[in-house]
């Protein structure tokens, strides 16, 4: 009853007998957990065929028009950055992949954000030093 009045819903009680022998707690990302205040702290591109501006351009192309917090935070790095997001190129074919990123085409060339499952299953993180 203490739980539920203070927010929190635990399913059965083997599950609160489990939390006193916990000894870490991991967070997922979705900001459930979190005050949901993130922040692009440090973006490497990697390879030499793209100018980190352009990759800038590109990311916040792809995110701008999603809601998720992360994606703001991502559109919101790139503007402190001092680039800004060019309206003379659009996104075509833009899907949101659930729980990896997003795909889609700017300028003819595929893109992708998302997470470290997603570029596995393009066969694309191990050549990511």
């Amino acid at each position: 009853a203490a739980t539920a009045q203070n927010g929190v819903l635990v399913k059965g009680g083997a599950h609160l007998e489990a939390l006193g022998q916990l000894k870490h707690v991991c967070f997922d990302k979705t900001g459930t957990l979190t005050a949901g205040d993130y922040k692009l702290l440090k973006l490497n591109v990697f390879g030499n065929k793209s100018k980190r501006q352009d990759v800038l351009q590109y990311l916040a192309l792809m995110e701008d028009r999603a809601t998720h917090p992360l994606a703001k935070s991502l559109v919101d790095g790139v503007k402190a950055e001092g680039v800004t997001i060019p309206t003379s190129l659009f996104v075509k074919d833009h899907t949101f992949l659930a729980g990896e990123g997003v795909e889609g085409s700017i300028n003819g060339k595929k893109v992708y954000v998302g997470n470290e499952r997603l570029f596995r299953r393009l066969g694309m993180f191990e050549s990511i030093p």
